[in-house]
This record gives structure tokens, C-alpha cells and sequence, in this order.
């Protein structure tokens, strides 16, 4: 079954549990994805929005993804940084695993360098891989990062700079 490492249980405990899900609102769908969805929500009392991610735990256990989704989100829970998307908090559901994430509203890299024409433009190339270099450059100095694949070309997209789960899959 899904177990929380002793390490991200210490560290979660002295960095979390001010946002209860109770005290989220759905504002509405961000996107689906293999293991759930996206929604953004506002915290009720701060007004402050975010990503709320659910990872359905009946397709994690039947894909065999256990390990993969405990080493993705002891990753983000270590690391800190601002290439790389913060987890606020997690929640536990007798269906799901939920993520409450910082909201980037800027989609995919490929998607957005299609949508604007920036392909060719060199200056906004170097920009999106410097992110993309400082984002795994620091993920390489977590010391709950031992677990991560290497790095492949497929993994220079922002939506797995903010899912981290591609790389422990192999993916």
C-alpha cells in the first residue's frame, strides 16, 4: 500500500498543516492527466489560490506506481526552489493522494512556445533551459533525489518540472 517515509513525515510536520482541505474551494478543472486531475482552488480564509492535485490510488496500486508516486512527492516536499513548483501541503483520501501545489498558470512549455511563435527566437530558448537546467541542477542536489532517472530530452517540458512523476517512472 502507499506508506510515508519517516523523513518527508518529520519534514511535513514541521512545514505543514496550516491549509486544511476543508478550507479549499473549487474554482474550477486545470487539466486531467494518467492518474487524476488538476483543480484550481481558493483557500476560503486567505483568498489565496492553488493547484489542487488527485492521484487516484486504485490506478497508482494497479499501475504499480507506489514507489514512483511516494519518491515523486518526497522530492518536491525536500526541495526548494523557484524552478521548481512548491507543494503546500497533502492530503490522504480513502480514493486518493491529493498534492495542493503552487498554481502555474502558464501551461506547457511546448504548447505556450507554439501558441506565442517563439520557435527560433534563441534569447527565449536560453531563458526556458536555464529554468529547466537550475530546476534539475537543484533536484540533483536534494538528497531524496537518489531515485530519479536520468535526465532525457522528453523531461524538458514544464509540466514535468512540476510532475515529477515521468521521472521515476522512467518515463
Amino acid at each position: 500500500m502507499l506508506q510515508e517515509s519517516p523523513g518527508s513525515m518529520l519534514l511535513r510536520k514541521s512545514r505543514f498543516g496550516k491549509i486544511k482541505r476543508k478550507d479549499l474551494t473549487v474554482l474550477g478543472l486545470l487539466g486531467c492527466g494518467g492518474f487524476g486531475a488538476v483543480e484550481l482552488v481558493e483557500h476560503t480564509s486567505t483568498g489565496n489560490t492553488y493547484a489542487l492535485k488527485a492521484l487516484s490510488k486504485g490506478f497508482i496500486v494497479k499501475s504499480g506506481m507506489q514507489t514512483s508516486v511516494m519518491s515523486e512527492r518526497d522530492v518536491q516536499l525536500a526541495c526548494e526552489s523557484p524552478f521548481i513548483i512548491k507543494v503546500y501541503e497533502t492530503f490522504n483520501s480513502p480514493d486518493h493522494l491529493f498534492f495542493l501545489l503552487e498554481c502555474a498558470l502558464g501551461g506547457e512549455l511546448y504548447a505556450t512556445y507554439n501558441k506565442k511563435g517563439l520557435t527560433g527566437k534563441e534569447g527565449h530558448a536560453q531563458f526556458y533551459v536555464a529554468g529547466v537546467v537550475a530546476a534539475f541542477d537543484h533536484l540533483h542536489s536534494c538528497s531524496a533525489s537518489q531515485n530519479y532517472t536520468p535526465l532525457r530530452y522528453k523531461h524538458f517540458e514544464v509540466e514535468y518540472v512540476t510532475d515529477l512523476g515521468p521521472l521515476w517512472a522512467g518515463g
